[in-house]
């Protein structure tokens, strides 16, 4: 489960977000786990880019298949305890990585 939700920190952090500061991104990736624990997919679907693709180990998704999972509680954060941020910078992409306990 843990990479899987490194895999998800590092599509949203490289989507669209290279031109914003450090600071900015690190609240971005810490405002996606809140509304992903409170479910709010109107918020997230701003975030997430419609090209973004969701991979766990029963399979892969995009956008509007993980927002319905999320909205209809397949999946359920119920809090997501983030201990460690880093932050990568690449050319023109910026990546960034959590270690987090997810309840």
């Amino acid at each position: 489960m843990r990479n899987l939700l490194i895999t998800l920190s590092v599509i949203v952090a490289t989507v669209g977000v290279s031109f914003l500061q450090e600071e900015e991104i690190i609240k971005i990736s810490k405002d996606k786990w809140e509304w992903m624990v409170d479910k709010n997919v109107d918020k997230l679907a701003n975030l997430f880019d419609d090209g973004s693709k969701f991979v766990y180990i029963s399979g892969t998704w995009n956008k509007d298949r993980e927002l319905e999972i999320i909205k209809n509680s397949s999946i359920w954060y119920k809090n997501a305890d983030v201990k460690e941020v880093v932050l990568e910078f690449f050319d023109s992409t910026d990546i960034l990585w959590n270690r987090i306990t997810l309840v």
